[in-house]
């Protein structure tokens, strides 16, 4: 599951090396993190007389930013999800019902640095295994690495950029640029890279209150899965590929704990089904899908 890698490996850790002050790197402490989220949506119809679907998944994580002398941070994280599909009608997809419950592992590390208070590079790598239940582990893993560098002008505004490589199953990886943003422009308003949930993207955010804040979100989000080996599609590959566009609030009663909740629909969804050598068997447009989701979140 790649979406899940590229936002936890190089969009939600990037601002951490960034915009600290000589008095921050003094005081810098180890500092762990804990997610939880879930999503569902509505029952969706399949184009071309392809029956439904409707999908639900949950899953968590833990990172932890490990301080390396005065300007270096190491990070460590790990993660597991679950996606659910249900698939329904008597034709297509709905009828062949070419998945149903995924899971991933995925695991990443981080090594950033400060050159100067306003630059700094990063390095790290990823890995995952996607897949439904007996299918072969070893067949389902996605890995990648990536460099980069940050520039930080100002307290209001820092960019990470840099590019990266990633693996595909059963067909050729692909180059991944980054570009990761911050730009508090005006007071209580903030323009930047999107790091909830699943999805990566551009957010509009406003706190309304010190502790809560409005956003809206535009993103893309690519599910990439191994099928079974006693499947109807022995060692296959499914993919599921859309662009969430949310509405959603964010409450943050501490410091160390915040709660989002957002509503949207993904919009240009597509299914793909391809046989163990990467051959595609069949595809298929879903129509605009409408979600909830949920984060939960704790800082250590």
């Amino acid at each position: 599951m790649i979406n899940r890698l590229m936002i936890a490996s190089m969009t939600a850790f990037c601002g951490v090396c960034l915009a600290q002050t000589p008095e921050d790197n003094e005081e810098r402490t180890l500092e762990a993190r804990v997610r939880f989220d879930g999503f569902t949506t509505s029952r969706a119809d399949i184009d071309g007389g392809g029956g439904d679907v409707r999908t639900s998944g949950a899953g968590g994580s833990v990172s932890v930013d490990i301080p390396a002398g005065k300007r270096g941070t190491l990070t460590l994280g790990a993660g597991m999800d679950w996606m659910f599909y249900d698939f329904g009608g008597a034709a297509g997809f709905g009828a062949a019902d070419p998945w149903n419950e995924i899971r991933t592992a995925s695991f990443n590390t981080r090594y950033a640095r400060e050159t100067s208070d306003r630059w700094g590079w990063f390095v790290g790598g990823f890995g995952s295994a996607s897949a439904e239940e007996h299918a072969d582990f070893g067949d389902s893993m996605n890995y990648g690495g990536y460099v980069g560098a940050t520039y930080a002008p100002s307290r209001e505004f820092y960019v990470a950029f840099g590019g990266g490589y990633a693996t595909r199953l059963e067909d050729d990886g692909s180059f991944l640029p980054i570009i990761n943003f911050n730009w508090n422009f005006q007071e209580n308003w903030t323009l930047g890279s999107d790091s909830r949930g699943r999805d990566g993207g551009i957010k509009l955010s406003y706190d309304l209150t010190e502790t809560v804040t409005m956003f809206a979100a535009g993103g893309f989000r690519f599910n990439e899965f191994r099928l079974k080996e006693d499947g109807a599609t022995p060692n296959g590959v499914g993919t599921d590929r859309a662009f969430p566009i949310s509405f959603g609030a964010g409450w943050s009663p501490t410091k160390e704990i915040e709660l989002g909740i957002r509503a949207g629909v993904l919009v240009g969804r597509e299914i793909e089904l391809n046989d163990s050598a990467g051959v595609e068997i069949s595809d298929a447009d879903v129509d605009a899908t409408p979600f909830l989701a949920a984060e939960l979140k704790f800082r250590f």
